[in-house]
C-alpha cells in the first residue's frame, strides 16, 4: 500500500491548507456550491484534523495553523500521521517540501487552467528547478526525516 499526503489531484499542501483548492474552482466556476460554504467546510475540515494531530501529539498545541509557521508545523504534522500509517511505501512530495502553494493540475478542465504548464516554486513563489532540489537536499531532507523511521517496520509481504 502506497500513502501519501497529497496527490497530483490536489493543490500542494500548504496550498490546500490555505483554501487554494476553493480559491481556482471558485475562480473557474467549478463550484457547485457558494464559495463561502466550501471555505466554511475548509476551515472545518483544516480544524479537525488540527484536532486529531495534536490529540495524537503529532502537532504542538499551541501551534497557530493561521500563521506560517503553524501552516509548516502542520504539514510536517500531517508526515508524522502519514509515518503512522501501515502503508508499505511513502510518498513526499517535492512541491510540499518546498513550500509551493500552487496546484499542478485542476481536474475537469482542458483549456481553463495550465494543468502541468505551472512551474514549482518555494514559499516565496520563486521558481525551482531540478538542479535547485539537489543543491538544497535538506528542504526535501526535513519531510523525509519524518517519515523514514517508519521505513522498515512494515511486517514482510509473505511472498
Amino acid at each position: 500500500m502506497l500513502a501519501s499526503v497529497t496527490v497530483h489531484d490536489l493543490p500542494p499542501t500548504a496550498g490546500y491548507l490555505r483554501d487554494e483548492h476553493v480559491r481556482i474552482r471558485a475562480d473557474l466556476g467549478l463550484l457547485t456550491r457558494p464559495a463561502e460554504v466550501e471555505r466554511a467546510d475548509a476551515d472545518r475540515e483544516r480544524h479537525e484534523w488540527a484536532a486529531l494531530l495534536r490529540s495524537e501529539g503529532w502537532l504542538d498545541q499551541s501551534a497557530d495553523i493561521a500563521t506560517d509557521e503553524g501552516l509548516e508545523a502542520m504539514l510536517v504534522a500531517l508526515h508524522r500521521a502519514l509515518a503512522a500509517s501501515p502503508a508499505r511505501l511513502l510518498g513526499v512530495s517535492l512541491p510540499d517540501a518546498f513550500g509551493d502553494r500552487r496546484a499542478q493540475n485542476q481536474p475537469g478542465t482542458d483549456q481553463e487552467y495550465p494543468n502541468w504548464r505551472v512551474p514549482m516554486t518555494d514559499s516565496s513563489g520563486a521558481p525551482v528547478l531540478l538542479d535547485d532540489c539537489y543543491a538544497a537536499p535538506e528542504r526535501v531532507e526535513h519531510l523525509v526525516a519524518t517519515v523514514r523511521p517508519s521505513v522498515g517496520r512494515a511486517k514482510p509481504l509473505g511472498l
